[in-house]
């Protein structure tokens, strides 16, 4: 609680304040928090000017984080261009794309953008001949929403100068036959970024053609009770960053956003660090930070992709049995360090057990060189028991996307024999002393932040136990993971005035029951980003 120094802009009364027991007013000004206390304490300080908003009783909870989230890739207009269908029906893709195909000029690529291509694709399947039975002649490429997987056909391969003997890129894996006599049409990694990046030259106006779609995903975010999201990559070479700016210097940037610019395995790091410190905005008040980058170290388990510490149980696509490191753990202990010259922390996307380890390694490395930059690993599917209280001992933060992970194990079924922690990731961690963050990774599994929270506490011994967990893992806990904590995460007087207003206190809910809450407000550094129909109607 603290005292006002002067009137107050908004006044939030009548309120059930989340952790302030026995509070129900909280006062903001020029954009903070300036009071949390009771109405008798700040109704002094009301004027004419002040805007008064009575929630009649209803839950406020500080602004959700959502720390890995695709709003840019689901909102991609050109990689978004051939929407395609939830399903693994071949005949049905089939169908859409060659409606696709006709509704668009012959001269243009046709592009797929698809959440099921890694769990369609087998060893012995061949897109490419696929694809070319029904589209022959025109290059066509389906990108996977984790753009770790893409399928193109014979002319897309064709404009991209890749064939039988063409050799992997770094931080890529082109998938040939048994044999070696052809390509399956599978490119992964950097390899088809190849692809894309010619598939993206047919559209020199990209700014343009996304400005729009990503405002609107923008909307999405804030009608989940999303203040703030860590952008899970940003690929700089297709322009997104300047997208990015572009919204803020509109004044349509309804989120706080911290961009991680891509770090791309096959391009020089010079290059890359010259760019990261000309587009760095290092300024935690502003609705756009660029303080981070990400970095897939591996890949998945559908691709057999994710680095293991042993053999996968059966075929893969990719020739090393144990998967894959996209960057080499020496690579990334020298990025690490770079990156600190700089002044940018990094994402590090690890899957597999041996990935996590490396970079834990890496990170242990650079902390031994006073380096204290912010750190998270994502996408983790399994640890080494060794490994779980290293997070803590190097302030290294653990982000699951849960929406990704099955009722039975956290892992793909060739991998089960893998697990070297069983099904207990999350809890393990958190009753290690980490800080444990849930996302969404929007879209590629469940975004609402309230479902999140209730499949957190549904999961057994793989989620949380205690509601206060669930809720600090998508407020505090990533407001720390992106270094934000002295900016929100919390409903404390100094900082931004970030709220969820929800028409029940999920925390008097039984799990089942919280993904039934509606989200009636939600503010951000004071401003209504976003309110209900019925909000409205009621105001």
């Amino acid at each position: 609680m603290a005292k006002l120094s002067r009137h107050a802009d908004t006044v939030i009364i009548n309120a059930n304040i989340y952790q302030k027991k026995g509070m129900d007013s909280i006062a903001v000004t020029d954009g903070m928090i300036s009071f949390v206390g009771n109405y008798d304490e700040v109704k002094g300080k009301i004027t004419q000017t002040t805007k008064v908003i009575d929630i009649d009783g209803r839950a406020i909870l500080p602004g959700f984080i959502d720390l890995n989230n695709h709003v840019f890739e689901e909102a991609y207009a050109v990689e978004g261009s051939c929407p395609l269908p939830s399903t693994d029906d071949y005949s049905e893709l089939a169908g859409v794309l060659e409606k696709c195909a006709a509704a668009i000029p012959e001269s243009t690529w046709v592009i797929g953008f698809s959440r099921l291509l890694p769990r369609m694709n087998k060893p012995s399947f061949m897109p490419k001949q696929w694809l070319d039975k029904f589209i022959p002649e025109r290059p066509v490429v389906l990108i996977d929403l984790s753009s770790d997987m893409v399928w193109v056909n014979s002319r897309a391969l064709e404009t991209a100068q890749l064939n039988r003997y063409s050799i992997n890129p770094p931080g890529g894996r082109i998938i040939k036959t048994a044999d070696k006599a052809s390509l399956t049409g599978v490119l992964l990694g950097s390899a088809g970024e190849k692809v894309i990046s010619r598939a993206r030259a047919a559209h020199p106006d990209l700014c343009h053609i996304n400005y729009p779609n990503v405002v609107h995903g923008l909307k999405n975010v804030t009608r989940n009770g999303i203040t703030t999201l860590g952008d899970a990559r940003s690929y700089w070479h297709r322009g997104w960053n300047r997208v990015w700016e572009t919204i803020l210097a509109n004044g349509d940037l309804s989120a706080r956003v911290t961009v991680r610019p891509w770090l791309y395995p096959h391009l020089s790091m010079k290059e890359q660090l010259d760019y990261f410190s000309g587009i760095a905005r290092q300024d935690l008040t502003s609705r756009l930070i660029i303080n981070q980058v990400k970095v897939n170290l591996d890949g998945s388990y559908t691709a057999g992709t994710a680095r293991l510490s042993e053999p996968y149980l059966s075929p893969t696509l990719v020739s090393e049995t144990n998967g894959v490191f996209y960057i080499s753990p020496s690579e990334l202990t020298a990025w690490l360090e770079r990156l600190d010259k700089i002044g940018f922390g990094v994402n590090i996307n690890a899957t597999g057990d041996e990935a996590v380890k490396a970079s834990l390694n890496a990170i242990q490395d650079v902390r031994l060189q006073d380096i204290d930059q912010v750190f998270s690993i994502h996408s983790q599917g399994v640890i080494s028991r060794e490994d779980v209280p290293r997070f803590a001992s190097l302030n290294v933060s653990a982000d699951f996307q849960i929406g990704n992970i099955t009722d039975s194990t956290v892992l793909s079924e060739r991998s089960r024999k893998n697990r070297t922690l069983e099904d207990t990731l999350m809890p393990a961690l958190s009753v290690a002393g980490a800080n444990v963050t849930l996302s969404s990774g929007w879209a590629t599994s469940q975004f609402s932040p309230l479902k999140g929270i209730a499949k957190s506490l549904s999961m057994g011994s793989q989620g949380f136990s205690d509601i206060q967990m669930a809720i600090a893992a998508y407020t505090i806990n990533p407001a720390r993971a992106l270094g934000l904590e002295g900016i929100t995460g919390s409903i404390d007087v100094g900082k931004s005035a970030d709220f969820v207003i929800l028409d029940q206190d999920i925390t008097e809910l039984k799990p089942e029951q919280i993904p039934q809450v509606n989200v009636s407000l939600t503010m951000l550094e004071g401003e209504i980003v976003y309110q209900s129909e019925s909000d409205k109607r009621g105001a």
